[in-house]
């Protein structure tokens, strides 16, 4: 989890299953951990990076990625 701008990116590691969509369309955004799972690397500094982390929120087929804002997060 990265939190920066208001933002909060985080992967849910229940969910998440290695498929490597968000590190291959974001690699500036995303790596993995040695057993392939995402992590998020980058926090949004602007409006293109928060644009990338949106999209592979969308792209995830588990949906293990969210991109809350953090002051209306419970």
């Amino acid at each position: 989890m990265t939190t920066e701008h208001g933002v909060v990116i985080a992967v849910d590691r229940d969910r998440c299953v290695g498929h490597g969509r968000c590190y291959d369309l974001h690699p500036q955004l995303f790596t993995t951990d040695d057993l392939g799972f995402a992590v998020v690397n980058s926090t949004p500094h602007d409006q293109s990076t928060l644009d990338a982390a949106l999209d592979a929120s969308l792209n995830c087929p588990e949906r293990a990625i969210s991109v809350q804002d953090r002051f209306t997060r419970s």
